[in-house]
């Protein structure tokens, strides 16, 4: 969420660095999980709304770490 916080006013500005320079933009979220933890994605409306406006793709990578 801080990093949509900062670049939120800033919509207009990467949609033409898109088309300008025909670039891809991604956000990558990556949660760890440790032992037998439920884990839980959200994503508000806020986000979406930005991804959405911006073309940006959002790609989860997990980390599942066995109990200690």
């Amino acid at each position: 969420m801080d990093t949509i916080k900062k670049l939120k006013n800033k919509i207009s500005v990467l949609k033409s660095i898109k088309e300008q320079y025909d670039v891809n933009f991604g956000i990558m979220v990556v949660p760890s999980i440790y032992g037998e933890e439920q884990p839980q994605i959200y994503l508000n409306e806020e986000i979406i709304e930005f991804c959405y406006l911006t073309g940006t793709t959002i790609n989860f990578d997990m980390y599942i770490y066995p109990e200690e």
